[in-house]
């Protein structure tokens, strides 16, 4: 067997292993009731989220009531549309 497909099979049982680790760690995790960081995904640049989602991102950030960031959101939006707005990628130093 070449060195190549020895390290390649190598890799592939250390990533089965870490695998098995982690799947270890986050049942003992819910058993106990302990959060592991960030349990949720965090979206990719470009990525496609509802408005619920921006919302509780939003919300998370700021500290400020997920149901008025969306509606807050949505109007902002509806407004937009509306009037045919544009946002000024410019952000203010405050």
């Amino acid at each position: 067997m070449n060195e190549r497909n020895k390290a390649m099979e190598l890799l592939a049982a250390a990533l089965t292993r870490m695998d098995d680790a982690m799947k270890a760690l986050e049942a003992f995790a819910k058993a106990n009731d302990i959060q592991l960081g960030d349990d949720e995904e965090k979206p990719k640049a470009g990525a496609v989220v509802t408005m619920p989602e921006l919302a509780k991102m939003v919300s998370q950030e700021t500290g400020c009531s997920g149901s008025c960031v969306e509606e807050i959101i949505s109007t902002a939006f509806k407004l937009m549309i509306e009037k045919d707005l544009r946002i000024d990628g410019e952000l203010d130093d405050e």
